[in-house]
C-alpha cells in the first residue's frame, strides 16, 4: 500500500496490533501479543509471539485459531504464562520454552486473569470470580451459528457500576485472589466477600500478595487502598493504606 491508495474497509483484515510486551529474564527475548480481525469468524484473535532481541525474528508461540495474551515470563525464562479461551472461558495456560503443547493450569467456568509469578516461580497468583469448574468447550460450529439461537438474559442490577468495557456485566462476578502451583494443581483462594480485588503484586520473598481493592462497600466508589494477603492463606488482609478520595 502506497500513500497515494485509498485505505478501504478491508484493509483492516490486513492490520496486526502489538501489545502486552514482555521482556524474558536474559533480555534476549521479547514475547507480545499480536491482535487482528478474522474475517470468517467476524471476530478479533490474538496469539503470543516471541521475538529475538538479537536478530528482530519473530516466531508464533500459540496458534491463531483462538485468542491467546498477556504473556508472563518465568523467573528463570524457561517457562511462559498467558491467556486463552482456546477452552471456553479464559484461562491461564503454562507453555514450556523447551518446546510441547501448552497445558491449561486454571480450569473456572467464570474464567481467570492477571496472572503473576511468584519471585521462586513455583507459583502463580491471578484474578478470578471462582466458582464451578469450567465446562467443556463448545463445538467447531461458527459463531453465527452458536448466536443463531442465543437469547440476552434477564438481568437484576444492584448497584450503578455493573458493566464495564472489555469484560461484560461482572455483579456475580467479582474477582478474588487466587495462588495456584506452577506445576498445576488445586488453587488456594486468598481473598472473598462482596468487594473487588485488582493490582497484584508479589513481596520479594514470596510470602504476601499485595493488591488494590475498594472495600468500602460501595461498588461504585473510586475510593481504593492497598491491601496485603499472606500467600499461604494463613490469616486474612490487612490494609496498609487509609484513603478517602
Amino acid at each position: 500500500m502506497s500513500a497515494d491508495t485509498p485505505l478501504t474497509p478491508e484493509d483492516l483484515y490486513r492490520l496486526r496490533v502489538v501489545n502486552d510486551v514482555c521482556l524474558s529474564p536474559d533480555t534476549k527475548h521479547v514475547a507480545v501479543t499480536v491482535s487482528f480481525a478474522d474475517e470468517a469468524e467476524d471476530e478479533y484473535r490474538s496469539l503470543v509471539s516471541l521475538i529475538s532481541t538479537e536478530n528482530g525474528t519473530a516466531r508464533a508461540l500459540t496458534a491463531a485459531d483462538k485468542r491467546s495474551w498477556a504473556p508472563q515470563f518465568s523467573p528463570d525464562g524457561t517457562r511462559l504464562a498467558f491467556l486463552s479461551n482456546r477452552s471456553g472461558a479464559d484461562q491461564i495456560w503454562m507453555l514450556s520454552l523447551q518446546g510441547g503443547e501448552p497445558t491449561q493450569l486454571t480450569f473456572f467456568k467464570k474464567g481467570a486473569s492477571a496472572p503473576r509469578w511468584s519471585p521462586d516461580g513455583k507459583r502463580i497468583a491471578f484474578l478470578s470470580a471462582g466458582g464451578e469448574r469450567e465446562e467443556p468447550a463448545p463445538g467447531s460450529e461458527t459463531k453465527a451459528e452458536r448466536k443463531k439461537d442465543d437469547k440476552p438474559a434477564v438481568r437484576v442490577l444492584t448497584s450503578v457500576r455493573h458493566k464495564e468495557d472489555g469484560r461484560g456485566y461482572f455483579q456475580d462476578r467479582i474477582n478474588h485472589i487466587f495462588v495456584v502451583a506452577s506445576d498445576g494443581g488445586e488453587p488456594t483462594q486468598l481473598t472473598e466477600g462482596a468487594d473487588e480485588d485488582k493490582s497484584l503484586a508479589w513481596s520479594p520473598d514470596g510470602t504476601q500478595v499485595a493488591f488494590a481493592s475498594n472495600r468500602t462497600g460501595d461498588q461504585s466508589s473510586d475510593v481504593l487502598d492497598i491491601w496485603a494477603v499472606p500467600s499461604d492463606g494463613s490469616s486474612p488482609p490487612r490494609c496498609l493504606t487509609k484513603s478517602n478520595g
